[in-house]
């Protein structure tokens, strides 16, 4: 290892090297040593699987060289329901055949290595053939992720000699898997993501079809009985109407509307029924949670990745799912095999928000298709914010108007260069929001300045961390504690420190109970006008500690937080917010991540970039808004046109 790290190489490079050199580099690593451990591995390695090899495996073991870390090892391993290895010389997975047979288009078992670096794959494979051919592919997959269509003209993509060419070196499995390039009218799709938008879309239009006699007095009684008072309009009139003629209610509205409002509400309705609910990632999970004020002794909480990987499933009544748009279609699909006909679906999202990491379009289609009275609603008044002028703001950007540059210019005005400004504090609840973790204007960076600004505490130093009283921060590791989710604000009153522990006292922005607090790992101390006081003790690391709960103790759960990345501010609201964007990120702000970023401010916004910057960031959302054909070829596949 000193020898990697010495050089720079990794152990591709290694077997890779000319003899002459090879040998030299085995004289530094063994030739002070009376060891030669691994020696003889390295040698079967540079005969077995070097780039002209063509022995089975050559792919899976180059790439494990090139990218050797633990997960990518555990992920390629046999286990216990997966046996079967891929050679007899080899101990790794059969499932990572298709990667050997077609590393451009198929993943590593576990990984998603065909959405990865492509130079990784040229590296390990003969690389131009392999590539040429697979090029058809590999551009419409692009252009997907890209842009969110389906569908592209023949010209934009290749030639039909060079789509035929790619689709004839498919085997039987990768056709049948969805690899094959489907040709229409002069517009190319790959079938996979084909099949899959639209079986997620007929799934959905068919159970929009199905109504419910006796719905509709069993909703107009709850809420007589309820005696509910509404701020909103829309969502009585969403809970009036809910299952009357359709299985599923899809709630679209913008940051702050109330959609998970809205989903406690039917909730609340269905108390009598087996109740699931689910989102993609840990953080909304447990968002959810909290945020459902009496959901059953008959429900659960799960991740939808969780959900789709059980094989033994109860029978749920209705499920809900929410935060769709981070949803991708394959995992989606894979839901809606799972559940029964007669379930009842209550699906909640923003389409303008940061999408799902893997492509996902169901969402923004279905907004267009599923038409049935009460099936589709859009909730339309913000409550986030009392601002007029950034309520109009944001439905500007929503609906990319063309006077988003005018508002953004004057009323606020929202819009000013980047300079000395940013480090001069508006609010104490407030947060600088920032694309990158790296660079002049990362959030590192950031963090790292505005904690030394803070001149009012002195240092204190754990591990490579350094803390101050009065640095806000937010909680990441909900190992410590199910009460310390994701996410959760907070800032540090008090640190006392020893050799052998550090002692913080948080102000954390959620209301906690002393007997809440009792067999937790932290110590109740007090309410604050905002929240609770809590004493949370972190322990040194040594290897003595065999007990999980110490071990637990060890790990700081949470980050400081003057600056955090416009992703992870997903989910969180600030008194008062701070947007850089210098000109050399502004490819990188898409319409979603620019929505998402000035919908977290409840009263002050300001976004720190150039005159030229917000010029041409504006203008990539008109190009983003332009028609495309994809809208028009799903309705007429699902006969809707």
């Amino acid at each position: 290892m000193d020898f990697l790290t010495k050089t720079g190489i990794n152990l591709l490079d290694l077997i890779n090297l000319h003899e002459n050199r090879y040998q030299n580099a085995l004289h530094q690593i063994y030739g002070g040593t009376k060891t030669n451990t691994f020696e003889e591995v390295f040698f079967k390695l540079r005969r077995d699987y070097a780039l002209s090899s063509n022995k089975m495996g050559k792919h899976t073991v180059r790439y494990i060289l090139l990218n050797l870390r633990e997960e990518i090892l555990e992920s390629v391993l046999p286990n216990t329901f997966d046996k079967k290895c891929l050679t007899e010389e080899l101990y790794i997975t059969s499932r990572c055949y298709p990667f050997e047979k077609k590393p451009f288009i198929s993943n590593l078992a576990g990984r998603k290595t065909s959405k990865g670096n492509i130079n990784d794959i040229l590296e390990i494979t003969n690389g131009s053939e392999q590539y040429n051919t697979a090029y058809p592919y590999l551009t419409i997959e692009s252009l997907i992720y890209k842009t969110g269509e389906l569908y592209f003209d023949v010209d934009s993509v290749a030639s039909m000699e060079k789509i035929k060419k790619y689709n004839d070196s498919l085997d039987a499995w990768e056709c049948s898997n969805g690899f094959r390039i489907n040709e229409e009218n002069g517009y190319l799709s790959i079938d996979s993501y084909e099949a899959n938008t639209l079986f997620i879309l007929e799934k959905l239009l068919k159970l929009s079809k199905v109504s419910n006699r006796g719905q509709q007095e069993s909703n107009s009684r709850y809420l007589r009985e309820s005696n509910l008072k509404f701020e909103d309009p829309l969502k009585k009139v969403a809970l009036q109407k809910v299952f009357v003629k359709s299985q599923v209610m899809l709630i679209y509205g913008a940051a702050g509307t109330g959609k998970t409002t809205l989903i406690n509400y039917v909730s609340n309705m269905m108390m009598q029924s087996k109740k699931l609910f689910l989102t993609k990632t840990h953080t909304a999970l447990q968002n959810l949670k909290r945020r459902i004020e009496n959901p059953g002794s008959e429900s659960d909480f799960v991740s939808i990745d969780s959900f789709t990987k059980m094989v033994t499933l109860t029978d749920y009544d209705v499920i809900f799912i929410d935060e769709c748009s981070t949803i991708d279609n394959r995992t989606m699909g894979k839901m809606l095999e799972k559940i029964d006909d007669d379930t009842l679906l209550v699906l909640a999202g923003d389409i303008y928000q940061i999408e799902s990491i893997d492509f996902g379009n169901w969402f923004y289609y279905a907004k267009d298709i599923i038409k049935t009275d009460g099936a589709n609603v859009e909730l339309l008044n913000t409550w986030r914010t009392e601002k007029e002028e950034l309520k109009s703001l944001w439905d500007g950007v929503r609906k990319i108007e063309p006077i988003i540059t005018e508002k953004l210019a004057i009323d606020g005005p929202f819009s000013s260069d980047i300079g000395e400004e940013i480090f001069v504090s508006k609010d104490e609840d407030e947060i600088v929001l920032c694309l990158n973790y790296d660079g002049k204007f990362g959030l590192n960076n950031m963090n790292l300045y505005f904690q030394n600004a803070n001149t009012k505490s002195e240092v204190y130093s754990w591990a490579e961390w350094t803390f101050k009283v009065g640095d806000p921060i937010i909680f990441l590791d909900t190992k410590r504690s199910s009460l310390l989710y994701n996410n959760l604000k907070g800032r540090i009153v008090d640190i006392s420190k020893s050799d052998s522990a550090i002692l913080f006292t948080l102000d954390i922005d959620t209301i906690l109970t002393e007997r809440q607090c009792r067999n937790e790992s932290f110590e109740f101390v007090d309410v604050t006008d905002f929240g609770t006081r809590i004493c949370l003790e972190v322990i040194a690391s040594i290897e003595e500690l065999e007990d999980d709960e110490e071990r637990v103790k060890t790990i700081i759960p949470f980050q400081i937080a003057y600056a955090v990345s416009i992703h992870k501010a997903q989910g969180l609201e600030y008194k008062s917010v701070k947007i850089i964007i210098p000109s050399y990120n502004a490819e990188k702000i898409s319409h979603s991540i620019f929505y998402t970023a000035i919908t977290r401010a409840k009263e002050k916004l300001k976004i720190y970039w150039s005159a030229e910057t917000m010029q041409d960031i504006i203008e990539s959302f008109t190009k983003e808004k332009d028609e495309s054909w994809t809208h028009s070829m799903i309705k007429k596949k699902l006969d809707l046109e």
